[in-house]
């Protein structure tokens, strides 16, 4: 549920970022869509806690894709963190995309290995369904 202080901030970041002269087009993209992906409460890049580098056991909450990457956001109690979003390795992304999609609809956790920040985003390096 979205709250009209966040809703009118959104609004306003939005359109500074898109008014004549503001920013250029990627940068209006990625700040748009850092803002989409914020209005659920979920942490993006710097923002929230950093997950522990190595293995998880974790529940997919969203995913999807946007601006040429993939994402997808977790809950993992062994890494600390709720509802944090990450990238997906560019070169496995669709498979991964795919493994995520079938977690979240079959409601099964996933086991993935989450390395170092990339693009703001600590990235998915491995990414398995885990019954």
């Amino acid at each position: 549920m979205f709250t009209f202080t966040k809703t009118f901030a959104a609004l306003a970041l939005m359109g500074a970022l898109t008014a004549p002269g503001a920013a250029t087009a990627q940068e209006a993209d990625d700040g748009m869509g850092a803002i989409l992906m914020g209005l659920d409460g979920s942490a993006a890049g710097d923002a929230g806690i950093a997950a522990v580098t190595g293995w998880h056991i974790c529940t997919v909450v969203r995913t999807g894709a946007g601006w040429g990457n993939h994402y997808v956001a977790l809950t993992c109690p062994s890494g600390g963190f709720t509802n944090k979003w990450h990238i997906m390795k560019d070169a496995q992304k669709d498979a991964m995309l795919a493994t995520a999609l079938s977690a979240a609809t079959g409601n099964i956790k996933v086991q993935t290995y989450i390395g170092a920040q990339v693009s703001g985003y600590q990235e998915i390096q491995a990414f398995y369904l885990h019954k």
